[in-house]
């Protein structure tokens, strides 16, 4: 089945199957798929969290999930299954959710099987690899250089990982980062890290829904075969007079307002400067009003980013 055809199919079955909230007493036992970086932080951090239990670790790289599995199950202190296909958890019916930290192309599908299988969701940005697949799946909730084609490791299901992606030859350049780079995986900064400050802002701003958008950029520091730019400018008009300007930079070092990544609200009496670890408030003179920065300091362009503010996301799921 083509992939536009499943994620519609999948997700048109998926239709109304939402769960109710539940009481923060109540045990939420999860399995986190996807553990190369970002899930196994994410499934040490549940495995840490109260009234939250790992009950299994899903990846298609067996090497990753052996690891993955070892430094859980000493994190809960609790032994974890091992998967290598997430569908087996769907069929698990002593498994509450779903939690999905792998490529992108992934994300919907995965999240939208889930959903028809009455299991909640905890989906790493972005939605979808596409702006249909994120309005499906509100439907359904109600290296540098080119890439030499290489054998499969023998550890890895090529595959299952391409999933519902169409498929194509493994190159060496592709897992287990820098798929976000190429099209039919991943969908570049500007839905990786750019989701998260774009959100920020439209939060700060109050708006939700842009009246125009225009974008410039390109791919300009390196001759090679990623496909997405390395240097953007997006704008994000809105009612109100008010505007939200992204900028990526991923292969300039240059930090912004010292910051390597976050957010700047400029406003007609004064501004804030914002990132994972806090906020400064400052006057139109540049003096400090106010500000609240987090105990522990995060790296911004940590892949894995344990810090704070991914106990908040799972504390508050």
């Amino acid at each position: 089945m083509k992939r536009r055809r499943f994620v519609k199919t999948v997700s048109s079955a998926g239709l109304g199957i939402i769960l109710g909230p539940r009481s923060p007493a109540e045990k939420v036992v999860v399995c986190v798929m996807g553990l190369n970086g970002r899930g196994s932080v994410l499934a040490k951090t549940f495995a840490k969290t109260a009234n939250a239990e790992v009950a299994a670790v899903c990846d298609v790289d067996t090497a990753v999930l052996a690891k993955a599995a070892a430094a859980v199950s000493e994190a809960q202190g609790k032994q974890v299954k091992t998967l290598g296909d997430f569908r087996r958890a769907l069929d698990d019916k002593s498994i509450d959710a779903l939690v999905i930290a792998a490529p992108d192309h992934w994300h919907a599908p995965a999240a939208i099987l889930a959903m028809s299988a009455g299991k909640h969701v905890y989906l790493e940005k972005p939605c979808g690899h596409n702006a249909r697949e994120g309005e499906l799946l509100v439907d359904a909730r109600g290296t540098i250089g080119r890439g030499k084609a290489a054998p499969v490791p023998a550890n890895l299901d090529y595959d299952l990982w391409q999933g519902p992606a169409p498929h194509t030859p493994y190159h060496d350049n592709v897992i287990h980062y820098n798929w976000h780079w190429f099209r039919r995986w991943g969908t570049g900064e500007i839905c990786n890290n750019g989701t998260h400050e774009i959100d920020v802002c439209r939060w700060a701003l109050g708006v939700d829904r842009c009246s125009r958008v225009t974008s410039t950029g390109g791919r300009y520091h390196f001759d090679d075969d990623w496909e997405f730019p390395d240097s953007q400018e997006a704008v994000f008009e809105f009612a109100g007079g008010k505007t939200i300007i992204w900028q990526g930079q991923s292969c300039n070092g240059l930090t912004t307002f010292g910051r390597e990544r976050g957010t700047a609200i400029l406003g007609t009496t004064g501004s804030v400067v914002m990132d994972r670890d806090g906020y400064v408030v400052y006057d139109l003179k540049n003096q400090v009003v106010k500000q609240s920065l987090a105990t522990q300091a995060g790296d911004g362009l940590n892949i894995s980013a344990d810090d704070d503010m991914t106990h908040l996301h799972i504390a508050n799921f």
